[in-house]
Order: C-alpha cells, then structure tokens, then sequence
C-alpha cells in the first residue's frame, strides 16, 4: 500500500474532476493507496468560501484520508523518542501518520475522548469566521522570519558554530517547554506518544 500526501491544490482539481477522483476513490477503495493530509488542511479549507468549502470536504470524506501530525508535533514526538531512548536503553519507531482523531488531539492538546467530538468541518469552520485565521498570525511570522534568517545566512555563506550552537539551543529549549504543557498531563503525552 502506497501512502501520499495531498496538498490543497490537489484536493480542488479533484473537486473539480470527476474522473481523477474516481480513480483517487477506486486505488483508496482497493487499499492500494492511502491519501494523507496535514493540519494545514484545517487552515487551507476554513479560509475559502463556504460553497466552496463544502465541495472539499465532501472529496475529503469520500477520500477517507490518513492525517499526519503537524510539523512541529513531529519534532517533539521525534525528540521526546531520542531522550526517552537515550535514558531507557530502548528504541521507539516514529509513526507520524494515523487517524484525524489523533492529530486533532495532539494538535490541540485535549484527549482523544474529547477530540472524537469534532468533524473535520468543525474544526475547518473556526478558520471561517472572521478573525478565524488570526490564530495562525503568530505562527505565519515566526516561520517568515525564520525564512528570512535562513536566507541571510546562505547569502552572506556564513553559518558559524555559534549560530549551529544557538539554533540547537533555542530548538532544545522549545521541545522541552512544549513537553510540560498543562493539556494533556505529561502522563497522557507520554500514553499517546507511545501509542506513535
């Protein structure tokens, strides 16, 4: 079984093209292959207009997509598996990709008891609202500047030890602040990252 990765503008041509979604359907249906979206998809479908919207999310269920955890969730998983490994002795395989159900809870931090009440076009609907992408402004300049620091760095073709060691220290320190968030406890974190 082959698992890929849609992007919005595949899930569009595929709202709008009936015979590639057919065969989309036919390979899912046959299990040869496994759609997989992202968390950005909450965003990149929430933000379109509602007529439109709907047309997605009725591809998306017909799809029966895989969901992969966000990037930054996958950095953490990865680290808390190499500091757990480092300590314990023992070697945890990393599976990123699973149900919606389980991204919903690690992307929001709730238990999945509580993430299993939402649809997918709830959760796309808080980006609809207005002011619903606002959430995201944060997240959308932090990654413009570090697009931009990257940039600088290979124009000018100086990347020094010391910004190695700062680079590393400030993604240490962000792993480990996001480990002792209040929701979930430390205990389920650890109960669905063992799950990964």
């Amino acid at each position: 079984m082959i698992s890929g990765y849609l992007d919005q503008n595949i899930l569009i041509y595929l709202s709008e093209n009936d015979e590639w979604l057919k065969t989309v359907r036919a390979a899912r249906e046959s299990e040869r292959f496994v759609p997989v979206l992202s968390p950005w998809h909450f965003y990149e479908i929430g933000k379109i207009p509602d007529g439109r919207r709907l047309a997605l999310l009725t591809v998306v269920d017909q799809l029966r997509p895989a969901w992969m955890l966000d990037r930054a969730d996958i950095q953490l998983v990865e680290f808390l598996h190499t500091w757990r490994d480092f300590w314990s002795g023992k070697h945890r395989s990393l599976n990123a990709i699973g149900s919606l159900v389980d991204v919903v809870s690690f992307l929001f931090r709730v238990p999945p008891e509580r993430a299993e009440r939402f649809t997918l076009e709830q959760i796309t609907s808080i980006f609809a609202r207005p002011g619903g992408t606002d959430i995201l402004k944060s997240v959308f300049a932090e990654q413009r500047a570090i697009g931009l620091a990257n940039q600088k760095t290979l124009m000018s073709r100086v990347y020094t030890d010391r910004m190695d060691f700062e680079v590393q220290q400030h993604y240490l320190a962000r792993l480990l602040g996001r480990e002792h968030e209040t929701e979930p406890s430390r205990e389920q974190l650890d109960a669905r990252t063992a799950r990964i």
